[in-house]
């Protein structure tokens, strides 16, 4: 089987990394399989976490970090089920990555390159051509991403100064007319 891990965030955005043989540790160490920045995915830890299969066909990712993962937006501290087409972060902050399972027929050839060739489609994953991905991709918004500006066309950081203002000047008024 062939492995697969699109980097869906992070400084290795868009860059996937394929590996053959299982367990699969993830992390910042030079002796992960799947790596990431030493110096900017502060958040990955050395040996962030490791995927295993369980049995035939049933994966597993354990968590090694205190800063623990995330599998499917359910955040898991110690070990979870990983199902193909998986999304994992790493850390609450840390960078996020899609888990692919490619079966292979032989010689590095995987049932998904034969579909294309054959039918001239890319099949993400020709054993489960049939049916629609276990999970699928959802955005993930930053909270001043989901700020928006209010009806008027003020952003609330804006309408709070002018209600600030305008209550410095009411006291300034007060302080004249007790006088």
């Amino acid at each position: 089987m062939i492995y697969r891990f699109t980097h869906l965030s992070g400084t290795n955005a868009a860059h996937v990394d394929t590996v053959e043989t299982l367990p699969v540790t993830l992390g910042r160490d030079d002796a992960c399989q799947v790596r990431f920045d030493k110096f900017k995915d502060l958040a990955v830890s050395a040996q962030h976490a490791q995927i295993t299969e369980i049995s035939e066909g049933t994966f597993q990712i354990s968590s090694l970090s205190r800063n623990g993962i995330i599998v499917n937006g359910v955040p898991c501290d110690t070990t979870a089920k990983l199902p193909n087409h998986a999304t994992i972060q790493l850390g609450k902050d840390g960078p996020r990555l899609r888990f692919d399972v490619d079966v292979t027929i032989g010689g590095g050839v995987t049932k998904a390159d034969v579909v294309k060739a054959r039918t001239k489609k890319l099949v993400k994953n020709a054993v489960d051509a049939g049916r629609g991905p276990d999970t699928e991709e959802r955005p993930v918004f930053t909270p001043q991403q989901l700020s928006s500006p209010s009806k008027s066309g003020m952003s609330k950081g804006m309408l709070v100064g002018i209600v600030v203002a305008a209550l410095a000047a009411v006291g300034a008024v007060i302080a004249i007319v007790v006088r």
